[in-house]
């Protein structure tokens, strides 16, 4: 099998985007089509190879790593999934991400943040106030750390961004 990253059929829906944990990642500027604040939700499918060495290795992420304003969905060392609304909130599933297709989904409100793993929260919504990120992009398949502690390993499709909190309903 390819382990490099690019295009796989593979894929959830059809179609993934393939990252092998080392130097693979999408870079898009930053856009007023994209989030930048206010209720949101961010969703993904994604297949972690169990392989991957990242402490914490990201899904997607608009956040400042100087000031972790912004959001990040993913997954920890752990392969647990976690998300952060910056600069302060985090919550971390205690289950680990299997080598299946997973659905993760942050949602924020306005006031609470929400980890969803396949449709189901992920524990009590977490109280948060968001500062959006001012870093110029947004990134899929690693966070804002410029080295390797924070890349995918695995399969990503059908990367979903909201500018409303969709609850239980719409996740």
């Amino acid at each position: 099998s390819d382990t490099n990253g690019g295009w796989t059929e593979d894929g959830c829906l059809g179609g993934a985007l393939r990252f092998d944990g080392l130097d693979d990642w999408v870079r898009i500027a930053q856009d007023t089509a994209l989030l930048t604040g206010w209720p949101f939700t961010v969703s993904a499918w994604v297949k972690l190879d169990g392989t991957c060495t990242s402490d914490w290795p990201e899904v997607v992420a608009d956040y400042e790593a100087s000031t972790w304003n912004g959001y990040c969905l993913g997954g920890d060392s752990a392969h647990a999934a976690f998300a952060m609304v910056g600069p302060i909130a985090l919550i971390q599933d205690t289950n680990a991400i299997s080598d299946g297709w997973t659905r993760l989904a942050l949602e924020y409100d306005g006031a609470q943040m929400r980890l969803y793993r396949d449709g189901a929260t992920l524990g009590d919504p977490i109280s948060a106030v968001f500062t959006p990120a001012t870093n110029g992009y947004l990134a899929i398949g690693n966070g804002q750390d410029a080295g390797t502690s924070e890349r995918w390993k695995g399969l990503i499709d059908d990367v979903r961004l909201y500018r409303a909190a969709l609850g239980t309903n719409g996740i």
